[in-house]
């Protein structure tokens, strides 16, 4: 998407939607959101205080709404797509919503690993 952009001297601001959903067959991504996540476990002393930490688990949601394409057919949860050589999970929650006076429009939640253990 092309913009003309008014802003302070000194200020950049991101516009648009992430480049990877934009590479994304089959859709007109309209809105994402973006989760990154980990687990966490820590280390308490005898006094309760924390001694050490690990983060684990890391890993990124997509959480994004678009249109779809004509020909295009939903992933389903548990299935896998990839977007510039990469494998995201589809996760729990597609869906697909129809009316008379818009484009059909889906939502879709994937997740990758950030190291790309799973995909």
């Amino acid at each position: 998407m092309s913009a003309t952009i008014l802003a302070k001297s000194g200020v950049t601001l991101l516009f648009a939607i992430n480049a990877n959903l934009q590479a994304l067959s089959g859709y007109i991504v309209q809105s994402d959101t973006q989760d990154q996540q980990c687990k966490m476990a820590d280390a308490l002393d005898a006094n309760g205080s924390t001694v050490a930490v690990a983060f684990y688990d890391q890993y990124i949601d997509y959480d994004f709404t678009a249109l779809l394409i004509s020909g295009t057919t939903l992933p389903t949860p548990g299935s896998s797509v990839t977007i510039n050589s990469i494998a995201y999970a589809v996760l729990p929650g597609v869906s697909q919503k129809e009316t008379n006076t818009r484009f059909v429009e889906c939502s879709i939640k994937l997740r990758r690993w950030l190291d790309n253990s799973i995909g």
